[in-house]
């Protein structure tokens, strides 16, 4: 929380082009790369071929909806889109909010993939909040009835690769 309102009010104050690139383009990356690493940690930790297809490789790819909206929202900060900036903030303070309350994992205190969960979880709340409050680039008119359409297609896609693959990503079909 301190993070969020620390940035977007220090953007707020200081609107200088330079100063705001620098944190949209860094939490951008920040983002990209936790999203990234996520799956390679666990990969290391877990899998028993390095390069094969066995169910630790099936079941950490980027398709849980944190995931998603960590990409949407890197994106959004580096291309100051509007419409990944609403789809990223709705999604983000509704659905990682609660990832971060409740987490799901397989790892402990002070172990890389801990540090790496948590950069992210943390991370889309921050970038939610700095897309919004301190860039200004805020959700218009019909932002709801699009976010409703977007999970669906999010939900669609993420069943049928559920079901492909006989994993359970974004929760969606109860293992």
């Amino acid at each position: 929380i301190a993070s969020a309102l620390g940035l977007s009010l220090y953007l707020r104050k200081n609107r200088s082009s330079r100063n705001e690139a620098y944190i949209r383009i860094s939490l951008g990356y920040l983002l990209l790369t936790a999203v990234a690493l996520d799956p390679v940690l666990t990969i290391i930790r877990f899998g028993n071929t390095p390069f094969g297809w066995g169910l630790v490789e099936r079941s950490s790819l980027p398709f849980y909806l944190c995931d998603v909206v960590s990409i949407i929202l890197a994106v959004a900060l580096i291309r100051k889109s509007q419409r990944l900036a609403e789809i990223g903030y709705l999604w983000g303070l509704a659905g990682t909010v609660q990832g971060l309350i409740t987490p799901t994992l397989w790892f402990g205190w002070g172990t890389p993939e801990f540090l790496v969960f948590f950069l992210q979880h943390g991370g889309v709340p921050i970038a939610a909040v700095v897309l919004v409050w301190g860039l200004g680039i805020t959700p218009v008119k019909g932002a709801f009835k699009r976010a409703v359409y977007w999970s669906w297609g999010y939900m669609a896609l993420t069943m049928t690769i559920n079901w492909s693959l006989g994993q359970n990503y974004g929760f969606l079909n109860g293992l």
